[in-house]
């Protein structure tokens, strides 16, 4: 069975590379406990298939079809499923640490319960630091879910259940929490800016530190007490004391890393101009959108950290190790990639709305020297090298 399974990944390799191959299709088997690594398996068919246990630990899942089926137990940490079909798909006691679901539908409804009833459930489920930005989670029930450090960012989380989950760091700008239960959450250091929370239930709720600047407690069950504790205007720090903030961030990321306690550092948007984060080691860490111009990130562990939309412009990146990271609509005008490794990354215009679309990567003046780039995918590429690319992207070794 295994054999099997190896081959129809290399056809669904050459099928993704130049449509030779056949599209993988796995539909109602049984492959239960299969180790998938971080294969790329965009748009692969699961319909219907068993995948308890399976481990998915950094694969490219995009626009994969899991309709009903089974992923109990199975490891989907930092997993990207942007654009996957879930519908019906069960997910009891998988982890999902850093997973990517950014824009994936898993409202009321849609997904199964075990019992039939329809309520899709993440209960006491690991999603910290997982990225559902844009994702529609009506009705979802997360009670003592960890979410921590998740980005949350425009999120329909109406009716949701949410109690005695940890939400700390966490970004909700903009979302949509209306009627939400959310007694007893941790949103110590949340990001609830803009945020709708009519007739939310915050009983008993940590806010600490969040910040509510913009948001609608209309209706809400929110005690004066924890309004005093919260941030509630606009409290922009300056760069000097983001720097610093995101300095002890990457300390706790690193702990995280070694399993020593700390959390994933998110730090997307973050004006870190500057920053010395030579050799960190930042795999899997958010920079979405972050200003890091003329950042020192020499010998750094980028491997399948998110810098889509960040500004990389000046840096020095040479040695670094950027093995699946996500630079879609980076800003990486004259940046030192020398002897830098980038195999499979993802470098093209974002494909997320119709703003995104209209952003392209930047790799003006950039200086590539000896860096690797295979199976990178390099598309809608801005440059103003003579002659195009260079050699490392013309000889096939990204597409």
């Amino acid at each position: 069975m295994s054999a099997e399974i190896d081959n129809q990944l290399r056809l669904h390799r050459l099928w993704l590379e130049s449509r030779t191959g056949t599209r993988a299709d796995f539909s109602d088997q049984d492959l239960s406990g299969h180790f998938f690594g971080a294969a790329d398996l965009s748009e692969a068919v699961f319909r219907g298939a068993r995948l308890a246990g399976c481990s998915f630990v950094g694969a490219t899942l995009q626009r994969a079809d899991f309709f009903k089926a089974d992923l109990s137990e199975a490891d989907l940490s930092y997993a990207d499923l942007q654009g996957a079909d879930v519908r019906g798909a069960r997910f009891t006691n998988a982890t999902m640490r850093s997973t990517i679901l950014r824009g994936v539908s898993l409202r009321r409804g849609l997904r199964l319960k075990a019992d039939g009833s329809g309520a899709p459930e993440f209960i006491r489920q690991d999603l910290s630091g997982a990225i559902l930005d844009g994702a529609d989670l009506r009705g979802v029930d997360a009670s003592a879910a960890n979410l921590s450090q998740a980005s949350l960012r425009n999120v329909q989380l109406e009716d949701a259940d949410l109690p005695d989950a940890d939400l700390s760091g966490a970004n909700l700008s903009g979302s949509n929490l209306s009627n939400c239960d959310l007694a007893g959450v941790n949103l110590t250091g949340a990001n609830l800016s803009r945020a709708e929370l009519n007739g939310a239930f915050l009983e008993n709720a940590v806010l600490a530190g969040a910040l509510l600047s913009g948001a609608d407690l209309s209706n809400a069950r929110i005690s004066s007490d924890q309004m005093r504790v919260a941030v509630t205007g606009p409290a922009t720090p300056t760069r000097k004391q983001q720097i610093a903030l995101a300095l002890e961030a990457v300390a706790g990321h690193e702990q995280w890393l070694n399993q020593k306690g700390g959390a994933r550092a998110n730090l997307g948007g973050a004006l870190l101009d500057g920053i010395d984060l030579r050799k960190r080691d930042l795999r899997g860490i958010s920079l979405k959108g972050a200003s890091l111009r003329n950042a020192k990130l020499a010998g750094a562990l980028l491997q399948q950290a998110d810098l889509a939309g960040a500004d990389l412009s000046a840096s020095d990146l040479s040695f670094c190790d950027m093995r699946g990271a996500l630079l879609n609509g980076a800003n990486l005008t004259g940046v030192l990639f020398s002897d830098a490794n980038l195999d499979a990354a993802r470098i093209r215009a974002a494909g997320g709305t119709t703003i995104e679309q209209e952003i392209k990567t930047d790799l003006t003046d950039a200086v590539l020297y000896r860096a690797s780039f295979r199976r990178a995918r390099v598309r809608d590429v801005i440059a103003n090298w003579p002659g195009g690319l260079p050699d490392a992207t013309q000889t096939g070794d990204a597409t």
